[in-house]
């Protein structure tokens, strides 16, 4: 699946990730690649409205989260 991420200063980050992939992969790519610190903010997608931390529970998987289409739009809300 085709994850597209709105930065805070409103770039865009884009990245493949399996379905089987565990929700902290985003989180993880977001920290390594762009700087960001775990903690410090969470995923929001648009429609429908959903909040997404990296301690969700049960660290579930993109498809167990309800990330189920081919592209997904998200983006970083600063906590």
């Amino acid at each position: 699946m085709d994850v597209a991420v709105k930065l805070p200063g409103g770039n865009r980050v884009r990245r493949l990730f399996n379905a089987s992939d565990k929700l902290s992969a985003i989180f993880n790519f977001l920290v390594s690649h762009e700087h960001l610190e775990l903690g410090t903010f969470r995923l929001v997608s648009q429609f429908p409205r959903r909040s997404f931390e990296n301690n969700t529970e049960g660290n579930p998987t993109l498809t167990q989260a309800g990330l189920t289409e081919k592209q997904e739009a998200l983006f970083v809300d600063l906590l």
